[in-house]
């Protein structure tokens, strides 16, 4: 498995703590360029992984905010040119329209936004946090926001951090 970061318009520090909480394994790329552009993401994961059709990987994309617009457009393409995505983990991509041929799983930082997230594409599981946590914080901190995560037909509603949550989905 590789994981792509796709981080929104936020500080960078916010990432760093992200990804030192998680832990994720090798190999992964963290996208540099604008979080709205999927063909440039799309490209920094060719460079970073390979022809999508030799790709030895199955990518885990995560996703944060606006991240969340270029990194649905970017798996689009690579499933597009026969890569494979193994899963999206969105994080707070309120209004983004997130529906694929692959597994997408979103998490919220309250309930609110969980309930009309899943408007725009109910996915393969989600989490919301409650009580509900600051926007940057589930970022930041994904370990102390507690909630209810469920993956369709497989979990029911379970009492789980943010990070526990992610972590499953990128355990499969």
């Amino acid at each position: 498995m590789a994981i792509a970061i796709c981080p929104g318009f936020h500080p960078p520090s916010l990432t760093d703590e992200f990804l030192e909480v998680m832990d994720l394994p090798a190999p992964r790329i963290r996208s540099t360029g604008c979080p709205l552009d999927g063909k440039s993401l799309f490209k920094e994961w060719v460079d970073a992984f390979g022809d999508p059709r030799n790709c030895e990987y199955k990518i885990t994309v995560i996703s944060y905010s606006a991240g969340g617009v270029g990194a649905i457009a970017a798996c689009w393409l690579w499933h597009q040119a026969g890569g494979q995505i193994q899963s999206l983990i969105a994080l707070d991509a309120w209004g983004v329209v997130l529906m694929g041929p692959f597994p997408i799983y979103r998490l919220s930082h309250d309930y609110f936004t969980h309930c009309s997230s899943s408007l725009l594409g109910l996915g393969d599981g989600g989490f919301y946090a409650d009580p509900g946590v600051d926007h940057w914080q589930l970022w930041r901190s994904p370990h102390t926001a507690i909630g209810y995560g469920q993956i369709y037909g497989k979990t029911w509603e379970l009492k789980m951090t943010a990070a526990e949550f992610i972590q499953s989905v990128c355990k499969g």
